[in-house]
């Protein structure tokens, strides 16, 4: 009994394998929060932050700096960041088992399924733990929080945990049992004999057809 993917299990790949890419632009880009742009004496200000680098643009003059890692970076950069460590890590094994899934029957491309889900969660918790807090602290400093404030990196990696979780359910439903069709012990030896002795197969068929022409005789 073997495996072999389904369209599910190719799908829940190809979906999955996109939204590694959304993950690493929103990750990897200081977009998460865009506050309103300010003006002070006649300059423009309009700043970016994001999980590992802030920017601020001056009058068309970017400049960024690196976050910094540890307890400087706060604690909700640090739990956003250790939550999509994790996700990185898992759909690493994800997109591995996904691979041997396709390139093999004896793998199961369910498996990359259950590692999807798991994966979305972590995502979604770690967006979740962003959104929340930063909503916290916007209201603590009376500022009222705007969807606008959070810029693109923070929705991609938001739908990208929406999106992982629906390819892990269809992953999950991504395989197709095969039966291996064997022969059996006498079909075996009838093969064995004709690749090795041609001419011993050649005189039983044809003592058979003789004893069938004396049966009907």
């Amino acid at each position: 009994m073997g495996h072999r993917p389904n369209c599910c299990g190719v799908f829940a790949f190809l979906l999955a394998s996109a939204c590694c890419v959304l993950l690493a632009i929103g990750i990897g880009t200081s977009y998460w929060r865009t506050p309103s742009s300010t003006s002070v004496l006649s300059l423009t200000l309009d700043a970016s932050y994001g999980l590992f680098q802030n920017c601020l643009t001056v009058s068309g003059v970017t400049t960024c700096t690196d976050v910094p890692l540890g307890e400087e970076a706060g604690i909700t950069i640090n739990v956003t960041r250790a939550m999509l460590l994790i996700v990185i890590i898992l759909e690493f094994f994800a997109i591995m088992v996904g691979l041997l899934g396709l390139c093999s029957r004896k793998r199961k491309m369910s498996k990359q399924g259950v590692l999807n889900i798991i994966a979305a969660l972590f995502a979604i918790v770690g967006c979740s733990v962003y959104t929340a807090m930063t909503i916290v602290v916007d209201q603590l400093v009376s500022i009222p929080p705007k969807p606008e404030d959070f810029g693109y990196s923070f929705y991609l990696c938001w739908v990208a945990g929406i999106l992982l979780f629906v390819a892990g359910l269809i992953g999950l439903k991504g395989d197709t049992r095969t039966n291996d069709v064997r022969p059996s012990a006498q079909q075996a030896q009838m093969i064995w004999s004709t690749t090795t002795n041609p001419g011993v197969s050649v005189i039983s068929s044809q003592g058979q057809e003789r004893h069938a022409l004396v049966h009907m005789r």
